[in-house]
């Protein structure tokens, strides 16, 4: 059975005095990749109106190049 501590050390080459440092690198990893995550949807959320303007001038170029032709 590998332990939390040993994947650690062996994958990142980062090893721990003790558990409570370890439960707290860990906790913190979860936490700030739900708030990346969180902070990434919002983010999305509000650029749809940024988006739908690219998309629609996309649109047009492509309208054009097909009208010109």
């Amino acid at each position: 059975m590998v332990t939390a501590n040993r994947f650690w050390s062996q994958n990142f080459g980062v090893s721990f005095s003790n558990k409570r440092w370890l439960y707290f690198f860990m906790l913190f990893i979860l936490v700030t990749s739900l708030w990346m995550s969180a902070l990434g949807v919002v983010g999305l959320a509000l650029n749809l109106r940024a988006y739908d303007f690219v998309s629609h001038e996309i649109r047009q170029k492509i309208l054009n190049l097909r009208l010109s032709t």
